[in-house]
């Protein structure tokens, strides 16, 4: 059996292999959740704290509004203008 340049073209298997995925994975995996924490920490200390509370409450508003419409929709909830005409949703 010879031992050419094909044997040194081949990958690298076995532990070592393994090992240096595993800390690329964990490089990677910190590298992007330290880029996400500055990202989201940048972006609350340049925003006012007003603007991001009111667009909160606005859509925790919508959802409720968006709730309420569904229940009312299970139920079968007739509009008031509509009770003595019989039309139905």
């Amino acid at each position: 059996m010879q031992m050419g340049s094909a044997w040194s073209a081949r990958q690298p298997v076995g532990i070592t292999s393994a090992l240096v995925k595993f800390m690329m994975r964990r490089f990677l995996l910190t590298s992007s959740g330290a880029l996400f924490l500055g990202s989201t920490g940048a972006f609350f200390l340049f925003v006012p704290l007003m603007s991001i509370v009111t667009v909160a409450l606005m859509l925790g508003g919508l959802m409720l509004m968006f709730g309420l419409g569904f229940q009312a929709g299970a139920h079968e909830v007739v509009p008031a203008e509509n009770v003595g005409t019989g039309v139905l949703y």
